[in-house]
């Protein structure tokens, strides 16, 4: 479908009716920006959204995919192609999303394998091992009090809607895609900061615990690896929702 003439038409249409890029957007549950991309032809409307769009601007859907009004013949022939096309771009839609789940699939498998080979072989002279990196009570320190924080919230199942939402954005309402980026700006944020906590109270104890029960700098050292790796956790968790936050927001546009 032509973008740029079904954004042309959008703009002219909504200036007829005497609406700003904001009053359009009100009407039909977006925002403005989203608006914005439409007319500048940087996308299209989601299929839940065209219905009120369509009514907002007085034209039918055919119309709007068209990009131009309609009548006669010229109508039944673009009822027709319209239909192939989007059923030829809701195909293209499906293998682009498998061909996605299967890439972070296999990444997956391959990061398990890279750490379960790193730990069954590991180095004969100094052997490493990427076990020095799991710290099991460390773990436990950001994973509970966040779980704990979404339950009581009522987050907890717009969390795992957002992952959900990669592979089919188009069976969720824009309210439930703007409550699942919230739920993982919750979590990226709540583990941040409980990595920072983790950090800073590791450091109050070393501190302590060197003045009264004089460690060595070995015993120094061990503990401050292991309140840094509080840090490590929650900043890595919070780049790893990254990329789900941006494709939400991406998605209200």
């Amino acid at each position: 479908m032509d973008q740029i003439k079904i954004g042309g038409f959008i703009a002219e249409l909504r200036k007829e009716k005497g609406l700003t890029q904001k009053q359009l957007a009100e009407q039909i549950g977006v925002s403005d920006k989203a608006v914005s991309k439409w007319e500048c032809g940087n996308g299209l409307p989601e299929l839940s959204c065209i219905p009120v769009l369509c009514r907002a601007l007085g034209i039918d859907m055919n119309e709007l995919l068209s990009g131009e009004r309609l009548a006669g013949e010229s109508y039944s022939k673009k009822v027709e192609e319209n239909m192939m096309t989007l059923m030829k771009e809701t195909e293209e839609q499906k293998k682009k999303n498998k061909n996605a789940w299967t890439t972070v699939l296999l990444s997956l498998i391959g990061v398990l394998a890279a750490f379960l080979v790193s730990n069954a072989f590991p180095l004969v002279n100094g052997g490493f091992s990427l076990w020095v990196f799991i710290d099991l009570p460390t773990l436990l320190m950001l994973v509970i009090p966040t779980v704990l924080l979404l339950v009581a919230s009522g987050h907890g199942k717009a969390f795992l809607q957002a992952f959900t939402m990669l592979g089919n954005k188009k069976n969720y309402t824009l309210e439930q895609r703007k409550r699942s980026r919230l739920a993982l700006k919750l979590v990226s944020d709540t583990v941040l900061v409980l990595g920072i906590l983790t950090v800073v109270f590791g450091w109050i104890y070393i501190c302590y615990s060197s003045s009264e029960e004089g460690l060595t700098m070995y015993g120094i050292l061990t503990d401050t690896i292991v309140a840094v790796l509080g840090f490590v956790y929650g900043a890595a968790a919070y780049l790893l929702l990254l990329p789900v936050r941006i494709r939400l927001e991406d998605a209200e546009e």
